[in-house]
């Protein structure tokens, strides 16, 4: 009973502590760079970027290329919100549109 009692606080904790983040993958596997409000977050380049926290509920976000050829990217990410309020995280995907250019959806 003492071990159940454990693990349903341990669970309760951790949904009440736990952020939302924001993530960003190239789905054809280009590396690249995030850059979150001016600040470099990853220092190598790759292809999936996990866990990146945000001061506010939104940012500017900049995607460079490892391959110079490529444009970057610029755009305003969130976090994603419920009906009841709680934030969420939430997963960017970087892919060609219609056109052969880059974007963020």
């Amino acid at each position: 009973m003492k071990k159940l009692l454990f693990i349903l606080i341990v669970c309760i904790s951790m949904q009440t502590f736990s952020q939302p983040f924001v993530n960003f993958f190239s789905e054809d596997g280009y590396k690249f760079w995030v850059v979150v409000e001016g600040k470099k977050f990853n220092n190598t380049p790759k292809y999936r970027v996990d866990s990146i926290k945000l001061q506010n509920d939104w940012a500017k976000v900049k995607i460079i290329f490892e391959n110079p050829e490529l444009s970057s990217i610029d755009k305003t990410v969130m976090y994603f919100q419920d009906e009841s309020g709680k934030k969420g995280s939430v997963t960017y995907n970087i892919k060609r549109n219609n056109r052969g250019k880059f974007v963020v959806r």
